[in-house]
């Protein structure tokens, strides 16, 4: 990045940002196509310093988050609508905290929550992107938007849930209650969680219920549509409980204590990662 769009970046960012991120992704010389962040287990270039090629498994994930879920809580909505669409009339949705019990909710009945936050704490600033000319930028502005999506037990006429999907492009302060890269939880929960990245939060809509088409509509249709087979075809194949990699992606581990419940992960840092949430419901606990 050029010193001095640096100096002005810096110079016009929120007083209430504290820490400052820059990420810059490697680009082929020879194609001049650039390389993106195409996995977790992979976003360090094999030709970067010994110093990146230390970065711990944590560091790369909020790397990884911080780059690729800037402006992307629309594009997650989106997934998840074309996902409902492909479910069958009456399809309900289970939601689980911890180890309380399990409840369905109607996933045709969802809201949209819209938020402006204010004061950012943390300012990303990402180059070389794929797709992506010039830097990305998050949390430069004193106020931004920020939406998530909102679902409602029977007859309650309230949100019960939100899930947050892009949480993580506010790094390590927006991970969810228990470490993970997302937050599913009350929508009181999240406004509480959202201190961590923010001076404080507003909803200002809840009407809507869905996302209109855009440039992302043709991507997220075909997301959606693989993430629907592999569901069907679940028995089978499995996913990493964590990152939701696909068995004919990546070899899968199995957790040893689960036999009822089939739980696989694509590696042991995320097989980890996930126990933090995974321990509440562990068959190894009920023996």
């Amino acid at each position: 990045m050029d010193p001095e769009v640096r100096r002005q970046i810096l110079g016009s960012k929120p007083a209430s940002v504290n820490q400052v991120r820059l990420h810059v992704f490697g680009i082929d010389s020879d194609s001049d196509e650039v390389t993106g962040t195409p996995s977790m287990n992979d976003i360090i270039h094999p030709d970067a310093s010994p110093e990146l090629q230390a970065l711990t498994f944590a560091q790369r994930e909020s790397i990884y988050h911080e780059s690729r879920g800037h402006d992307g809580c629309y594009k997650a909505i989106l997934l998840y609508q074309h996902l409902f669409d492909l479910c069958p009339a009456g399809q309900k949705l289970s939601i689980q905290i911890k180890n309380e019990a399990p409840v369905l909710v109607d996933p045709s009945a969802r809201k949209i929550l819209e938020f402006k936050m204010n004061g950012p704490k943390l300012l990303t600033i990402s180059t070389g992107l794929k797709g992506k000319d010039g830097a990305i930028l998050t949390g430069l502005g004193q106020e931004s938007s920020h939406s998530v999506l909102g679902f409602s037990c029977r007859g309650s006429g309230v949100v019960d849930f939100v899930v947050d999907m892009t949480r993580m492009q506010w790094g390590e302060a927006g991970r969810g209650s228990f470490g993970e890269t997302c937050y599913l939880g009350t929508e009181a929960g999240f406004v509480d969680i959202m201190a961590n990245v923010c001076d404080g939060v507003k909803e200002v809509g809840h009407d809507a219920t869905h996302v209109g088409p855009s440039e992302h509509t043709m991507t997220m249709e075909a997301c959606a549509t693989r993430v629907w087979e592999r569901w069907n075809n679940r028995d089978k194949e499995g996913w990493c409980d964590y990152c939701g990699v696909g068995a004919s992606e990546w070899p899968l581990l199995d957790c040893s204590a689960c036999k009822e419940t089939k739980l696989r992960y694509c590696c042991k840092e995320h097989q980890r990662a996930a126990w933090k949430l995974h321990k509440f419901t562990c068959e190894k606990k009920k023996t």
